[in-house]
């Protein structure tokens, strides 16, 4: 089993990645979820996460923000990024610190069920 980290402040963006991970992933990832990037950082000082998908804008600690500590921090995670903003500083921004890939909200549910399948396949 496989660890990933849902990270948004929108509770209702987490159970619907949360729904399709479960519908198309069944039994291969344990789904865990934090409501911001400082709770993220958190959870991942107690363990590591293999797939963290996380928003751009949060309170407290955004998802760029957190990202560049993941890079610092040389861990190891695939993290795919989304945004609800066709913004390509945000863009170039996130590929630059090493995001795997960058999905606009509303998420497309074959395009999120392609990056996760492919982040996946990547580390199995």
């Amino acid at each position: 089993m496989y660890r990933i980290l849902l990270v948004d402040d929108d509770q209702n963006i987490v159970d619907g990645l949360g729904s399709i991970i479960k519908q198309n992933f069944e039994n291969i990832f344990i789904i865990s979820s934090a409501c911001d990037g400082s709770d993220a950082l958190k959870r991942l000082t107690e363990g590591y996460y293999h797939v963290i998908i996380s928003d751009i804008r949060m309170p407290k600690l955004d998802g760029i923000s957190l990202l560049e500590l993941i890079s610092k921090n040389q861990i190891p995670s695939v993290v795919i990024m989304l945004s609800g903003y066709d913004d390509y500083t945000y863009i170039r921004n996130a590929l630059r610190l090493g995001a795997y890939d960058y999905l606009l909200k509303p998420v497309d549910r074959d395009l999120f069920f392609k990056s996760l399948d492919k982040a996946y396949h990547s580390f199995t």
